[in-house]
């Protein structure tokens, strides 16, 4: 059986704060896509001593050799030490069902929160069926505060509410 997904390489590297534009920018044109996030999520963000993840994303190999020289010249820019870069291969995954998988449909109390790709249907506790909860439930429940739940912006991210009423 053949490959199904094109090969992917990701370039991760730790920086400082004041690195990690400088650093970012040196990623562009060799990768496609790039994010940064906290090392430490309890970590302070607004700290410049605070360790930063950067990573790209391409679908071709990166040179390594040119980009520790670019990544050298754009922390030098900003008083920095050249970060440390690791360059690996991600495993043949299909992405869009490893990415379901991690998303399962949440039980919590009487709501039953799953995203549309959820076909199943599980009753979230005994005695109780989940009917269709409508969006003038939802606005009717908002006006009168008994709710915290914005109904477009879980309808955006792609979940459907249901509440779970006693039979």
């Amino acid at each position: 059986m053949g490959k199904n997904h094109p090969d992917i390489w990701r370039v991760r590297l730790v920086v400082k704060l004041p690195a990690l534009e400088a650093c970012e920018a040196a990623l562009d044109g060799v990768v496609e896509v790039s994010s940064w996030f906290l090392d430490d999520p309890d970590a302070d963000e607004t700290d410049e001593n605070t360790d930063w993840c950067l990573e790209g994303f391409a679908r071709v190999p990166p040179d390594r050799a040119s980009l520790d020289a670019a990544l050298a010249v754009a922390a030098a820019s900003v008083g920095a030490p050249s970060p440390v870069m690791t360059i690996e291969q991600l495993p043949d995954t299909d992405w869009v069902l490893a990415n379901l998988r991690d998303f399962p449909p949440i039980s919590a109390g009487r709501f039953f929160v799953h995203g549309s790709h959820y076909a199943g249907w599980r009753i979230p506790q005994r005695n109780r069926r989940p009917p269709s909860m409508q969006r003038s439930t939802i606005k009717s429940m908002r006006s009168n505060g008994r709710s915290t739940i914005r109904s477009s912006s879980i309808r955006s991210a792609g979940f459907r509410i249901m509440r779970a009423t006693s039979c």
